[in-house]
């Protein structure tokens, strides 16, 4: 068991991972990670392409081990998958031959859940998506945001203390990726989920983000851990009010900077 704060729901400790190559090479994905993710925040991991973000995800997630460090989750130890962790990743994940409802209860009856029950809280989350006039679609007749809003009532259905997104919105259009990112806050908020989600783009982390791990080029390490401070006393639920907000102009230019100036060394190699 790990000390920590009752505040901190995730922690991962000087986390390195390796990766065996041919022979006796191997490549090092992350050195020396530590940052934690309090109760009921939403953690952006951020940084350039190839930095270790998805890595460090399935870390968390309990489909990798670190080849040194420890991660912990309310202070007891990842050592593989469990309940306790719900992974929505960027490709669909719905079974095609099971409709809405039937898809967001399949964790719930697998659990053993009785069929009352499991059809009562899987319309909870299915109305939270706002898909209850699509509850008896079969995914083929859905769109691609619909399809990530399945997922997301699904997962969230079987109440994991921590939601885990791989680029969720990575494969949608432009005006679908800010809907579902001003659903996600929505949701967020309603349901006080816990969130540690990848992405590259640095427009929709800060929008997520109560905080952003920025991570160095390969192999990652923590840059910086920014606090997106000034969305504590005013919530932005859509995406244009934030916009023009000074302090998301300001922290929007330094991210960029910190992205270029890792892209520079990485193309000095």
């Amino acid at each position: 068991m790990y000390s920590q704060s009752d505040k901190v729901m995730l922690t991962v400790d000087r986390v390195t991972k390796e990766f065996q190559l041919n022979g006796d090479a191997s490549i090092t994905a992350l050195s020396d990670m530590s940052f934690s993710v309090a109760k009921n925040e939403s953690c952006v991991l951020l940084g350039p392409s190839g930095c270790g973000k998805s890595t460090m995800l399935r870390l968390v997630a309990g489909l990798e081990e670190p080849t040194r460090g420890a991660i912990y989750l309310h202070g007891t130890e990842i050592i593989g998958p469990g309940p306790d962790r719900g992974m929505i990743f960027q490709t669909y994940t719905s079974f095609p031959w099971l409709n809405v409802q039937q898809n967001v209860e399949y964790g719930l009856r697998l659990q053993g859940m009785g069929k009352a029950e499991r059809a009562e809280r899987a319309a909870h989350f299915i109305d939270l998506v706002d898909l209850t006039r699509f509850r008896h679609v079969f995914p083929k007749a859905l769109s691609g945001g619909m399809k990530q809003r399945v997922a997301i009532a699904r997962t969230l259905a079987n109440e994991p203390a921590l939601l885990l997104m791989d680029e969720p919105f990575g494969a949608l259009d432009a005006e679908t990726r800010w809907r579902m990112q001003e659903l996600l806050l929505k949701v967020i908020e309603r349901s006080n989920t816990t969130v540690l989600l990848v992405t590259h783009d640095i427009h929709e982390a800060i929008f997520l983000a109560d905080r952003i791990v920025f991570m160095t080029r390969h192999p990652g390490r923590v840059l910086e851990d920014i606090s997106v401070a000034f969305k504590r006393e005013v919530k932005f639920l859509q995406k244009e009010d934030i916009l023009t907000d000074p302090e998301y102009g300001r922290l929007d230019r330094k991210i960029m900077r910190m992205m270029r100036r890792e892209a520079m060394v990485n193309a000095d190699d």
